[in-house]
């Protein structure tokens, strides 16, 4: 008993923990996206779903064994002026005949992704990336290879974090969506996506501050990947310094421990250096894309005294009018002066107050039969009937009246007859069974409609029959 509380308290603090670096983590993540300055940018990538190829109409059959598209997205966030509204941009990279989702491909979309950022944003000089925890991102390769980012793209890598597990969700995700979208609209047009042309061009114009391109991976210049970091599973963010990485367990959280570029060169045998990847990126195309500027939420207009006192005395005069007789209301004045000039106005409210008059009384009579029952009595005292009685004129006045009026329906021997040979030939061929409704019409057809019993007292006496059988048997 003690081994199983203390295997539920270890779980518990350990889910609790998980809780507590996933609201950490999102907060350093706002806060970076809050202090963001001209210059620094801020990076989130993930995968996409396996994109399919599709035809407009197709059955159902062709839609098996397909072809799909990897698909690799990065998300910039970046401000323009200091101050400035926060610009999103998203670099969407798809490969048709690279379907192998390992460290390298991440490498190469990298690469690619920020070398296009550069030459559209030449001011951006210094970029923090965030991704999930998945295999192809958090392993000792592409951390090691991310040493190079600046030397190869001319934008300095501050720092590489991974979110939590279940934590991760951005607006890239929500993007993804959006990406499919823009192609159904697309092949609503009577165009099929078949190939990485199609998704170009169906992406083209629809979605704002979006570049989408091919990537060629080149798997001639993947090198062996790099020994395993000692305890590499327990960081989740990885500083970069001039003199190595410096990884902790949580974002920004202590001093973490340094790791040198002799060391880690050392771990992947200075293989790594540019990925050689190629994409179809067209820079004049990708200058006429508008940018995805965030929405601007109306300002509240503040209300002056003197603009509510004058709402306040429209709203008086707007108001509604009550007769003081019957409690009709009017919206104009003149209304109601016509209405208590006429003799609707008295004759209605006679009527009301009688029927008030009534209804009080009645409202008495019933409180004061239900204050008389609730006085507690010997059993011995009340009989059986007398219970019955009084639950009976409890009642409402129209279940009184169907609860009076039920009488128990004796069924004659002829209608027992019919229902019996109906049973009994569905119980000896299940082709000719008979339901209640067919039961129904064969009896109107022998003793007439006016002796043929209705299909629910049919139903209850078959039920009866077939217990009686379960029962024998």
């Amino acid at each position: 008993m003690k081994s199983e509380i203390g295997i539920i308290e270890d779980n518990l603090s350990k889910y609790i923990s998980h809780l507590i670096r996933g609201k950490y983590q999102r907060d350093c993540y706002m806060k970076e996206v809050a202090n963001l300055e001209p210059g620094y940018a801020i990076g989130v990538s993930d995968y996409m779903m396996k994109l399919m190829f599709r035809r407009l109409y197709e059955p159902q059959k062709d839609r098996f064994g397909k072809k799909r598209a990897s698909v690799h997205g990065v998300m910039i966030l970046y401000r323009e002026e200091k101050g400035g509204p926060i610009l999103t941009e998203y670099h969407d990279t798809f490969s048709e005949n690279d379907d192998t989702q390992n460290w390298f491909f991440s490498a190469s979309c990298l690469q690619e992704s920020a070398n296009n950022l550069k030459s559209l944003h030449p001011q951006i000089t210094s970029l923090t990336l965030w991704s999930d925890n998945g295999a192809h991102y958090k392993n000792s390769s592409l951390v090691i290879w991310l040493l190079q980012l600046e030397e190869l793209t001319g934008i300095q890598l501050k720092r590489f974090s991974n979110f939590e597990a279940q934590k991760g969700k951005t607006k890239l995700d929500s993007h993804y969506a959006t990406l499919k979208f823009a192609l159904r609209q697309h092949m609503k047009e009577g165009i099929n996506v078949l190939c990485g042309e199609d998704i170009v061009e169906g992406t083209k114009g629809r979605l704002r501050g979006t570049h989408v391109y091919p990537i060629e991976i080149n798997r001639g210049a993947e090198p062996s990947a790099a020994k395993t970091l000692t305890g590499i599973s327990q960081y989740g963010d990885f500083e970069y310094t001039g003199n190595g990485i410096v990884m902790r367990e949580n974002t920004a959280l202590g001093e973490g421990k340094l790791y040198t570029k002799a060391l880690l060169n050392t771990l992947a045998k200075n293989n790594f250096t540019t990925t050689n990847a190629s994409t179809g990126f067209d820079l004049n195309l990708a200058k006429q894309v508008p940018n995805l500027v965030p929405k601007v939420m109306k300002a509240k207009v503040t209300v002056t005294p003197n603009k509510m006192s004058n709402k306040a005395q429209n709203s008086e005069n707007n108001s509604p009018r009550q007769c003081e007789e019957c409690g009709k209301m009017f919206l104009r004045t003149g209304n109601l002066q016509r209405h208590k000039e006429s003799k609707t106005c008295t004759s209605k409210s006679q009527s009301s107050s009688l029927a008030h008059k009534s209804a009080s009384s009645a409202l008495q009579i019933t409180l004061s039969k239900i204050k008389e029952q609730s006085i507690r009595k010997e059993p011995e005292q009340v009989s059986g009937q007398k219970q019955k009685q009084l639950a009976l004129e409890l009642k409402g006045s129209a279940q009184r009246r169907v609860a009076s009026k039920r009488k128990t329906v004796r069924f004659t021997d002829k209608q027992k007859e019919i229902m019996d040979r109906c049973f009994d030939s569905g119980a000896k061929k299940k082709s000719a069974r008979y339901t209640p409704a067919q039961c129904q019409k064969e009896m109107e057809r022998q003793i007439g409609p006016d002796n043929a019993l209705k299909e629910a007292q049919i139903r209850a006496y078959f039920s009866r029959r077939r217990a009686k059988l379960s029962k024998e048997e």
